[in-house]
């Protein structure tokens, strides 16, 4: 189980989303008692960190007739964070 570093240096993006999924992430991290731009840094290093005998996440591109095919492939089925109390809300 990755043990999380809330003291790591990071680096900023600005992403949109649809609505639904905005309301969606909002839901959740009520849920687990951090703000949305917690959880969704926190869902993209269980995309980056290396399962045990894989490197971290992967997207192949493949043909489509109206665009391109993404296929994103995590490194694990699911992933497991141990995340510092000082990330949480209160």
């Amino acid at each position: 189980m990755a043990e999380v570093n809330p003291s790591a240096p990071t680096e900023t993006f600005s992403v949109e989303v649809p609505s639904e999924v905005a309301e969606y992430l909002k839901k959740l991290s009520s849920e687990v008692k951090m703000p949305p731009e917690t959880l969704i840094r926190l869902i993209l290093e269980a995309f980056y960190r290396p399962a045990p005998g894989r490197g971290p996440g992967k997207v192949a591109v493949g043909r489509w007739d109206k665009g391109i095919r993404l296929v994103i492939d995590w490194p694990d089925l699911f992933g497991l964070l141990k995340v510092p109390k000082e990330m949480l809300q209160e």
